[in-house]
């Protein structure tokens, strides 16, 4: 009897759950956030990120005006030392990005359910953040033979 067990990825699926631009008067609830100052925080054994420091950087979260704000920690932010004054609406720092890519998180505290899945979040060139995720699914294929 031969056992023989395949497990084939199926083709990720790609989402986009954001994609807008943001004034302080349209908050959609995905950006919305509750407190002031640093919310959370990405380690770098968590994440993949675009900074020009590379390695070693982890993801900021700040909640400022009742947004999320976005930052890379070995990078300029315009949030950790506070709200500014005035608020232009910009949902990440461009600081230390040379594309659109900022962060692909992968560990599940943080939003990502399994080690098949990834979100990767992108900065636009007008300071928006954005994201997609990716999921994979595994098919196993078991076929025996009996001579």
């Amino acid at each position: 009897t031969t056992t023989t067990t395949t497990t084939t990825p199926t083709t990720p699926a790609m989402t986009t759950l954001a994609t807008t631009t943001i004034t302080t008067t349209t908050i959609p609830s995905y950006l919305a956030c509750t407190g002031t100052g640093n919310i959370a925080n990405m380690p770098d054994a968590c994440i993949d990120d675009g900074g020009a420091t590379g390695a070693g950087d982890s993801a900021q979260v700040y909640c400022c005006n009742g947004i999320v704000r976005f930052c890379l920690s070995g990078e300029t932010c315009p949030w950790r030392t506070g709200c500014p004054a005035s608020d232009t609406g910009t949902t990440c720092s461009r600081s230390g990005l040379s594309g659109t890519y900022m962060i692909t998180a992968y560990c599940q505290q943080y939003g990502v359910p399994t080690t098949t899945m990834t979100i990767v979040y992108s900065c636009s060139l007008n300071s928006q953040v954005s994201w997609n995720y990716t999921a994979s699914t595994t098919t196993s294929t078991t076929t025996t033979t009996t001579t």
